[in-house]
Formats: structure tokens, sequence, C-alpha cells
């Protein structure tokens, strides 16, 4: 349970405030990933990248105008036999990749319980926590 001091802080927020509390403190935002053909990320990423040794310039301004105007695209690996973490590390390559673009991002709050049950006391939660 909270202690007093903090239930009295947050009660003393008017909801927009605590809103915005809740976002700063305990928000996270989390892409959403859709297939995409391999024509298409090869359309959108560097040649080879981020698979060759050596990045040049080039390839790090285009990743950095995907990463920042929102284009991301991202290959999966798929390993038809093991894939456990000691084959990534190992350097085994992948049997076959399949390609994703970003198309959205899902935002949230982790609350971990107490602060949960606190805020289904708050009108402008409520809402959130019926569904």
């Amino acid at each position: 349970m909270l202690d007093k001091k903090t239930k009295k802080y947050l009660d003393s927020l008017p909801d927009e405030l605590f809103i915005a509390f809740l976002a700063i403190r305990f928000g996270y935002s989390a892409p959403i990933w859709e297939r995409c053909s391999k024509e298409e990320y090869e359309q959108h990423m560097p040649k080879g990248a981020p698979f060759k040794d050596k990045l040049t310039a080039d390839d790090l301004v285009i990743i950095a105008r995907e990463l920042f105007y929102g284009n991301v695209y991202r290959a999966v690996p798929i390993w038809h036999n093991g894939g456990g973490i000691l084959d990534q590390i190992s350097g085994k390559k992948p049997d076959d990749y399949y390609y994703e673009k970003q198309v959205g991002t899902r935002k949230g709050f982790a609350l971990g319980s107490d602060m949960a049950e606190y805020c289904r006391t708050r009108e402008c939660m409520k809402p959130y926590f019926e569904k």
C-alpha cells in the first residue's frame, strides 16, 4: 500500500497532472510490427545493412533517417534447428529471415500493484480498469 505522504500528494494532483505523472514515471512505448516483403525492406534499408561488417556514412544517414521519421524496418532471423542464445552469440548464421515494418506504437503504463490499486480509486482512470 502507498504511504500516507505519497497518497496525499497524488490526491492533490488534478486529473491532467496525475495522468502526466503516470506517463512520465510509469509510461512505456512498444512498437507495433507488421510483416512486409523482402523487396520493400531492401528498398528502405541500405544494401546489406545491418548484416555487413562495416557501415559507410551513407548507410548511417539512411538508418538515422529511417529511425527519426518512423519508417523503421527490421529483419527477424529464423533458425530451423537451434537458434538459442548460444547459436546467436557463436556467430552461426540464421537459415532465413522474415521482414517487418513498424506501423505504429502502443503506449501504456507499467504499474505496480500499489499504484494500480490507487489508480482504481481515481475517477479519471476508472474506464481503463473496467475493461
